[in-house]
């Protein structure tokens, strides 16, 4: 592709941006996500009055996009890029097959933030170790902030993406 002038310099640059944050760095904060649900949240402590959803997929084959829960990753998703800034968004719902007090969104809040959070509560309440927060948002945030995963993520991005840079 041969450029012209700046604007076109600015649009090609613009869509190599956010290209890579759609793509490259996308799929980095979704892995470190991931990994956070498994050592913040499900590692934690195994469940006795139920079961993970990731065991059974098979009851959750007919909810299709809802997917199997915080660890999915068709639930961790990412809203239409502005202004160069990629937003990802864990999308979780509570189990739709159980007969609970909650439902919908508000799952990852639960987790997050634990027992009576932003008026959120779980089914569950005597056993203490539901109850406190797990906070694998803010540690995938940290993280990446620590180890500028996403920096290295975008830099691989824009190669694709036939630009170079340091």
């Amino acid at each position: 592709m041969k450029i012209k002038n700046l604007k076109e310099l600015r649009k090609h640059i613009e869509k190599a941006i956010r290209n890579s944050l759609e793509n490259e760095v996308f799929e980095d904060v979704r892995e470190t996500e991931c990994r956070h649900v498994q050592t913040d949240v499900f590692d934690v402590y195994k469940p006795r009055v139920y079961h993970r959803r990731e065991f059974y997929p098979e009851e959750y084959v007919s909810y299709g996009e809802t997917g199997i829960g915080v660890k999915d990753e068709r639930n961790i998703v990412f809203d239409p890029i502005k202004n160069g800034v990629l937003k990802v968004e864990n999308v979780a719902e509570f189990n739709p097959v159980r007969a609970i007090r909650n439902h919908g969104p508000g799952l990852v809040t639960l987790i997050e933030y634990g027992h009576g959070a932003r008026g959120i509560y779980y089914d569950y309440p005597k056993y203490p170790e539901y109850l406190r927060p797990r906070p694998f948002i803010a540690n995938t945030r940290e993280e990446i902030k620590q180890t500028k995963s996403h920096v290295k993520a975008m830099k691989l991005g824009l190669r694709r993406n036939k630009i170079e840079c340091e």
